[in-house]
């Protein structure tokens, strides 16, 4: 019984995680070669949902979000800050699941992880920031 409830929940899981596939933004019309701040960037900084950049804002809350600010990172050739930033929201999104999985009585061992992908999305939050601004 506890094994099946188990498999059921890493199928959940990976279908929460997997997600839709999103439709790559139209960056031709940005100046600098389709990167928003090709004149450099002065300061970065991020909240749970949104990430600012020279004082713009850019929301990456959603699958269609995150996939325009990817594009936008990897138009401005920022690999490293783009691959911080893919694991920071991954690890958010395991916070989440992994809360919520928790509630289930024979899961509670999983509020574990809750914690420590909540300190690892910190560290990869620092990670994108600091790629961003060096």
């Amino acid at each position: 019984m506890i094994r099946a409830l188990m498999v059921t929940v890493a199928a959940l899981m990976t279908l929460l995680l997997a997600g839709p596939a999103a439709a790559a933004p139209n960056l031709d019309a940005l100046p600098g070669g389709g990167c928003p701040w090709s004149e450099g960037i002065e300061s970065a900084s991020a909240s749970m949902s949104t990430v600012y950049i020279n004082h713009d804002a850019y929301y990456v809350k959603g699958y269609e979000n995150r996939a325009v600010f990817m594009q936008h990172l990897q138009s401005c050739g920022e690999a490293d800050a783009a691959a911080a930033f893919e694991m920071w929201q991954r690890d958010r999104r395991r916070v989440g699941t992994t809360a919520v999985v928790g509630i289930i009585p024979a899961l509670q061992p999983l509020w574990i992880g809750t914690g420590v992908f909540a300190v690892l999305a910190g560290q990869h939050k620092l990670q994108m920031l600091n790629a961003l601004g060096r």
